[in-house]
């Protein structure tokens, strides 16, 4: 009696293919699939941030005010120079503590912090060493390099932000930049040198502190309109996968 085969009763090589083909589907979808999780999970995760975004803006918001209160017992007068300097270091301190809070806020997401850790290639030479980055570091790292380091350049800051976490945070124009190198000039001259440099007196003006706190109470308020914007352009690319 002959021998009976499984491949008598079909074409195994056609069906083979057929499944070679159903396989490259099925692992197409699944391509898809992973896809459309990750920028779903990213658009979550911004949603996220925004949740969370009102706190430390309340709290940053809450230091600058309470300084303010500060304003109508002072004015340009010489007795009142150290108290104009220091109203100017307690600005930039509450800013360093929103930056900081901010960042943390981003990090808690898996997947903002491990899309961060992914950009790291991309950052400035400049950005990287003040990070203390010598060659791209993974995801849990990372963290604790933000943790650790304080932030009180607005500029800085704003490259921070759009290469680590693809916020597009829009790019200060070059009286902002100028401004910025001032009043940190003046900020480090009274933390460290009692408001002095090379000798000579750095003063500070009602008129220069007034303005500066003006702009970074709109400063905050930009941040939290472009972390909105940010939430929805994610969750509009998601719905696109």
């Amino acid at each position: 009696m002959p021998e009976e085969f499984i491949e008598d009763e079909f074409d195994i090589d056609e069906s083979m293919r057929e499944l070679d083909a159903l396989d490259a589907e099925i692992q197409e979808i699944l391509r898809f699939e992973e896809i459309q999780s990750a920028a779903y999970d990213k658009a979550f995760a911004w949603w996220d941030v925004v949740d969370g975004s009102p706190s430390i803006l309340k709290r940053y918001k809450s230091s600058i005010v309470s300084l303010e209160k500060m304003f109508p017992t002072l004015s340009d007068s010489p007795e009142d120079r150290f108290s104009r300097g220091t109203l100017l270091v307690g600005l930039v301190s509450a800013y360093e503590g929103l930056v900081h809070d901010f960042f943390l806020l981003c990090c808690q997401s898996y997947a903002l912090a491990t899309k961060a850790a992914s950009n790291l290639k991309n950052l400035l030479p400049e950005d990287k060493s003040y990070l203390g980055l010598k060659v791209d570091c993974p995801r849990d790292e990372l963290i604790l390099k933000l943790k650790k380091k304080t932030f009180h350049d607005p500029t800085q800051v704003t490259r921070l932000c759009n290469v680590l976490f693809e916020l597009p945070l829009p790019k200060a124009h070059e009286k902002e930049v100028l401004y910025y190198n001032a009043l940190l000039k003046a900020r480090n001259s009274y933390t460290h040198n009692g408001g002095y440099e090379d000798g000579k007196e750095f003063k500070v003006s009602m008129k220069t502190l007034r303005f500066s706190f003006k702009y970074f109470h709109m400063l905050a308020d930009s941040y939290e309109r472009h972390i909105g914007e940010r939430a929805v352009t994610a969750a509009d690319e998601a719905d696109k996968t």
